[in-house]
């Protein structure tokens, strides 16, 4: 399954959700800071993905309306009180995110 992180800056959440998941045995996974590309990223990434996690709904404004319905609305991690994306706080929300979608 291929999937996109999104976060916004695309430095701390999306990254340390990235690492949780390749942890899980998912290769397919990107990141990206959704403030910092273009829309023409966005819709290519969106295009790429077969699920969309974002780190806070929000971040969903970016997202292509052909492409909501690959948003997981179940996940999501709040605000970046953390400024690293190998902190263990963040690790640990991520992974229980996880757990409750079923990856």
């Amino acid at each position: 399954m291929k999937i996109l992180c999104v976060c916004n800056k695309g430095n701390v959440r999306s990254v340390a959700t990235k690492y949780c998941l390749n942890r899980r045995g998912h290769d397919d996974v990107i990141t990206v800071g959704c403030t910092l590309v273009s829309d023409e990223t966005i819709f290519m990434l969106s295009l790429w993905a077969d699920m969309i996690l974002l780190a806070k709904p929000v971040h969903g404004k970016r997202i292509p309306d052909k492409f909501k319905d690959k948003i997981n609305k179940s996940f999501t991690i709040g605000e970046d009180r953390w400024g690293n994306p190998l902190n263990l706080m963040l690790e640990e929300i991520i992974n229980k995110e996880l757990d409750l979608i079923g990856l």
